[in-house]
C-alpha cells in the first residue's frame, strides 16, 4: 500500500509545485540524461530461470532549491521501455519479454571538486512487466529505485557517471503472486547540464 501512496502522490505533488507561482522562480539547472543500466544481480525465478533486464533510459530532471551553495535537490522523471531476457542458463536458452512505464523520483547532487559530484536519490511509478512467473504476476507493478553514484564534468556542462541502483518490482497485492523481483544495477550515465 505504500508504494500505491507514494507512487501516485509525488507526480501529483510535482505537478502542482512546478506550477506554483513562487515569485518568479525559475529552475536554476536543468538536465537530461541517457542512462544505460545492466542488472549484475538478478532475481532467480522458481521455475529455475533469472530474470535480467536491460534498461536504456531517458532522464529528464530540474533543481528545487533556489539557492543552493555545493548541492542542489533535482526532480526527475525517466519514461522506460526495457528489453528483459528470462534466461534459463543451464539449457542456454533465453525468452525475450519488456517492461514499459515511467518513474519519477528525487536526486541530491553534492560537489567534491570542481568537476566531480556524487549523487544519490529514489524513485517509483507504474509499469507493465509481460514476463509472468510463480513469483510475481504479469501486468501492472511498482517499480521501486534506489541508487548511489559519482559524475565528472567532460566539457561544456556534459557529464559522465557510474552509479549503483537497487530495483524492486511488485505489485502492492493487487494481483497474485506478489513476491516482487529484485535487480542490482551497474549503471552508465551519459548528461547535459543546461545552467539558468
Amino acid at each position: 500500500m505504500k508504494n500505491i501512496k507514494f507512487g501516485l502522490l509525488l507526480p501529483i505533488f510535482l505537478l502542482v509545485y512546478a506550477n506554483s507561482p513562487a515569485q518568479n522562480f525559475r529552475f536554476r539547472e536543468k538536465s537530461i540524461s541517457t542512462i544505460f543500466e545492466y542488472s549484475v544481480i538478478s532475481e532467480f525465478l522458481p521455475e529455475g530461470t533469472v530474470y535480467q533486464p536491460f534498461l536504456p533510459l531517458l532522464n529528464f530532471a530540474f533543481t528545487v532549491l533556489k539557492n543552493p551553495k555545493k548541492g542542489n535537490l533535482f526532480v526527475y522523471i525517466e519514461p522506460q521501455y526495457n528489453p528483459v531476457w528470462i534466461v534459463d542458463r543451464e539449457r542456454e536458452i533465453s525468452d525475450k519479454k519488456f517492461e514499459a512505464g515511467l518513474n519519477v523520483g528525487i536526486r541530491y547532487e553534492y560537489k567534491i571538486w570542481p568537476k566531480f559530484r556524487v549523487f544519490g536519490g529514489a524513485g517509483s511509478g507504474p509499469h507493465y512487466i509481460s514476463a509472468e512467473t510463480t513469483l510475481q504476476s504479469k501486468g501492472f507493478i511498482f517499480s521501486d529505485n534506489l541508487f548511489l553514484g559519482i559524475k565528472r564534468e567532460i566539457k561544456n556542462k556534459f557529464f559522465v557517471g557510474l552509479r549503483y541502483q537497487f530495483r524492486h518490482i511488485s505489485n502492492a497485492g493487487l494481483k497474485q503472486p506478489n513476491e516482487g523481483i529484485d535487480n542490482h544495477f551497474t549503471v552508465i550515465e551519459i548528461s547535459k547540464s543546461f545552467n539558468k
